[in-house]
């Protein structure tokens, strides 16, 4: 499973986050947040037909991260 060049697997509590590619137990907010750079959220509405709702499916390690601060993953998206 890939992470990325930056990032390691979540079940390693280490991540790759220094521009030298040092490993480090507490990442920036800024490095977590540009992992969910990529998620996107459409509403789709026509005349007449209820609105669908098109998100980005999340990797293994957004999902990660989602349960680490406490947001269930159903909310995701809403």
């Amino acid at each position: 499973m890939s992470y990325g060049k930056r990032w390691s697997d979540p079940r390693s509590k280490r991540c790759r986050s220094t521009p030298e590619g040092r490993q480090c137990r507490r990442p920036t907010t800024r490095k977590i947040l540009d992992l969910f750079d990529g998620v996107q959220r459409h509403e789709l509405t026509l005349p007449g037909r209820q609105g669908e709702v098109l998100l980005t499916e999340l990797s293994p390690l957004q999902k990660h991260i989602l349960k680490l601060v406490g947001i269930p993953a159903k909310s995701y998206g809403l």
